[in-house]
């Protein structure tokens, strides 16, 4: 997935960057017959950007912006969303979750899963390069079969 993110197209904040990001991944999930909700309330410290709902399948993302460099730090990564979506995974088997990052450098979007941050985090890694990640349009590519599996003779919305 490529967004339109040049420094000619949009202010220079990064939230606005940010809310473009949010925004692009909606509708690229609603295009894959996700209901995607944006969690926009302008609050510090919410966990995640995006719940994604197909079905019986959920997603709890979160989107990061990957403005300098080609190593995602795992700083970025608040401490209230890995304790988010560990307890998403162990009290609600939400095992979908993770991080959407636009890469400038690349101009791609990749998709970081929880449970690598997980892996990486008991191996003492601080950062992952982005060629170690799938984009988040191939990740999406590789369940599709699931999710459109999920929809056969039911009426799910």
């Amino acid at each position: 997935m490529k967004l339109n993110l040049s420094k000619k197209s949009l202010a220079p904040s990064n939230a606005k960057i940010g809310s473009d990001l949010e925004r692009k991944v909606c509708e690229v999930l609603k295009g894959y017959g996700f209901f995607a909700h944006n969690c926009i309330n302008g609050l510090n410290g919410q966990p995640c950007d995006i719940i994604a709902i197909h079905g019986d399948i959920a997603l709890l993302l979160d989107c990061k912006h990957l403005d300098k460099g080609i190593r995602f730090d795992f700083k970025n990564i608040q401490e209230n969303q890995y304790n988010c979506f560990d307890k998403a995974e162990i009290y609600n088997n939400i095992t979908r979750t993770g991080f959407v990052i636009y890469c400038e450098l690349t101009q791609m979007t990749y998709f970081l899963p929880f449970r690598l941050v997980k892996a990486n985090k008991n191996y003492k890694n601080v950062s992952i390069h982005v060629d170690q990640l799938p984009t988040f349009k191939d990740t999406l590519n590789e369940r599709r079969t699931e999710y459109e599996n999920n929809d056969r003779g039911k009426n799910n919305y």
